[in-house]
């Protein structure tokens, strides 16, 4: 499986209000996002592309290097630094 990292990649929220929801006033809805925000924090995605190779972040690629996954796995991965995708 190729492993590609890039820097695109950035956490964003788990659960926020909708772009168009505009039935509260914009301080009311930045006061709501920031709760959310806190409430349930972030997530960064990560992406297939057909069958053999994964998109993921840079954060994530250190999380994966660092672990070194018990299995040898730097050794599987051909891993390649992208800085747009």
């Amino acid at each position: 499986m190729k492993v590609i990292e890039s820097s695109l990649l950035k956490p964003i929220p788990k659960i926020q209000l909708s772009h168009s929801f505009n039935d509260c006033s914009p301080e009311c809805k930045a006061d709501m996002n920031a709760w959310l925000l806190e409430m349930f924090g972030t997530y960064t995605p990560c992406y297939i592309i057909g069958k053999d190779t994964l998109i993921i972040s840079t954060e994530q690629m250190e999380k994966l290097r660092a672990s070194n996954m018990e299995l040898n796995i730097t050794e599987q991965i051909n891993a390649y630094r992208v800085n747009s995708f």
